[in-house]
């Protein structure tokens, strides 16, 4: 009952809006579901909220589907001006979830931690 009147109350959001692909696909949904030790039933895009109220596929299914214009920029300047970029990277056109493991997997390749010897403790930055 809630969740009908919230809808009515915010009547547009990615639930709501159809995708204009109905023609999508969730194989790197079901791997990642897979990994996690867990698999994905027939009816997981009622589950997930992938269908609007009239059953077509919505924004947020759009979002974690196989193939999407959905992308993630990652930039890399020098200093702190964002005068010189050094590095520009698009992930997308793929699963949300997998576009995001591989920004993070990027970053992490990134996240360099520094240790300097102090007195009496090591300084890490």
């Amino acid at each position: 009952m809630v969740e009908d009147l919230m809808l009515k109350r915010h009547p547009i959001s990615l639930i709501n809006l159809p995708s204009s692909n109905q023609d999508l696909t969730f194989e790197q949904l079901k791997i990642y579901y897979a990994e996690k030790g867990k698999k994905l039933s027939d009816h997981f895009a009622t589950n997930l909220y992938f269908r609007t109220p009239e059953g077509k596929y919505n924004q947020l299914a759009n979002m974690f589907a196989d193939k999407n214009r959905v992308f993630i920029r990652l930039a890399k300047w020098v200093g702190t001006d964002k005068s010189t970029l050094i590095q520009n990277e698009e992930y997308g056109d793929q699963c949300l979830i997998t576009a995001l493991k591989r920004v993070l997997g990027r970053l992490d390749v990134d996240n360099i931690t520094q240790a300097k010897k102090g007195n009496p403790y090591r300084i890490e930055k």
